[in-house]
C-alpha cells in the first residue's frame, strides 16, 4: 500500500484494508483498533475510517509497523509546559486571558477584536487555534476557508488525572505506558478507554504512587483517587478530512496563515512544525 504513489489512487479506509486482506475480527478488535484509538484519542469505529495510507505511513515513520520490538523514544524534561515556557520568553509581548473575539483582514493589516471590544491592529496574524475555532473568529472566512477547516472533525475527550492503579492490567508485566482497556473480549465500546501512566512517561519520582491519566473511564476510576479533571479535543482523520488537510497551504496568504497539529498527524511536532513555517509565511524568521 505504501509502495503505491500514484495520487489518484483512492485511499481506502482501515477497516475496509482489513477486510479485504482478510485480517481475523480478532486482530482488528485486539490490536489493529486498540493502537488507531489510543494514538488519536478517537472510539473504536473511527479507528476504522482511518484513511489506511495515511496511517500506515504515520506508523511507518514512527517505527510501529511491527508488533514487536519499538523505537527509543526521547521526551522534554519537564514535560510539554517547559518548552512553552521558553518559547513564551523569547517572544516577550504576551496577553494572557484576552479572548479573540473577531478577526478582519485588509490588503495591509489585521484587526483583531478582543474580549473588551478594543481593537488591536497587527501586520499579520498566525491563526494557531483548533480548525472549528478559527472560523468562528474570522470575520469574514472565505468559501475555501469554509470548506477547508469544516471538513477536519475532532473527537472530544474528558480525562481524569489520578492515581487508582486499578485502571491499569492486573497481570503486571502487561503493563505500559498506553493501557487500552476492553470491557470483556467481544464488546464494542463506543469511545476510547485509555490509561497513560505518567509516571513511566514523565520518569516521574519513584514514590510507590502512580500518576495516571485516563480517558473514557470516568466510571473506572475512584473519585478519592482525582487529583484533575480536563476536557481534551483531537483531530480525527478520514478521507475527507485528509483531502482538506492538503489543501491548507492555499488558505495562507501575506497577512494572515494558520497552524495547529491538524496540519500534521495531530502531535506536538506537527503544531510546532506548522507555527514555524506559518510565520516563514507571513515573513518571520527562524533566529
Amino acid at each position: 500500500l505504501l509502495d503505491n504513489t500514484d495520487p489518484s489512487a483512492p485511499d481506502q479506509t482501515l477497516g475496509v484494508f482489513l477486510r479485504s486482506g482478510r485480517f481475523s475480527d480478532y486482530f482488528t478488535a485486539h490490536f489493529m483498533t486498540p493502537l488507531v484509538s489510543a494514538v488519536w484519542s478517537c472510539d473504536p469505529g473511527s479507528a476504522l475510517k482511518y484513511p489506511a495510507r495515511y496511517l500506515f505511513s504515520f506508523l511507518d515513520h514512527h517505527g510501529m509497523l511491527s508488533v514487536t520490538g519499538s523505537p527509543t523514544w526521547r521526551t522534554v524534561t519537564g514535560g510539554s509546559g517547559e518548552y512553552v515556557r521558553l518559547v513564551a520568553k523569547s517572544i516577550g509581548d504576551i496577553r494572557l486571558n484576552t479572548p479573540v473575539r473577531a478577526v478582519h483582514r485588509f490588503d495591509d493589516r489585521v484587526d483583531i477584536r478582543d474580549g473588551d471590544d478594543q481593537i488591536q491592529t497587527f501586520d499579520a496574524v498566525v491563526v494557531a487555534t483548533h480548525p472549528q475555532q478559527a472560523l468562528k473568529i474570522l470575520a469574514d472566512p472565505t468559501p475555501a476557508e469554509s470548506q477547508v477547516l469544516g471538513a477536519m472533525p475532532y473527537s472530544v475527550n474528558h480525562t481524569q488525572l489520578h492515581t487508582d492503579e486499578n485502571v491499569l492490567p492486573g497481570n503486571t508485566n502487561a503493563r505500559a505506558s498506553w493501557n487500552y482497556y476492553i470491557p470483556e473480549c467481544n464488546a464494542k465500546p463506543d469511545h476510547v478507554l485509555v490509561s497513560y501512566d505518567m509516571t513511566r512517561l514523565q520518569r516521574l519520582p519513584e514514590t510507590g504512587r502512580r500518576y495516571l491519566v485516563t480517558l473514557g473511564g470516568d466510571e473506572m476510576v475512584s473519585p478519592d483517587s482525582v487529583i484533575d479533571q480536563m476536557t481534551y479535543e483531537h483531530p480525527q482523520y478520514t478521507p475527507t478530512s485528509v483531502a482538506a488537510q492538503a489543501r491548507l497551504p492555499e488558505l495562507d496568504s501575506d497577512v494572515l496563515a494558520f497552524a495547529g497539529a491538524y496540519h500534521g498527524w495531530g502531535f506536538h511536532e506537527d503544531g510546532a512544525l506548522s507555527g514555524l513555517r506559518a510565520a516563514e509565511r507571513v515573513g518571520g524568521r527562524w533566529p
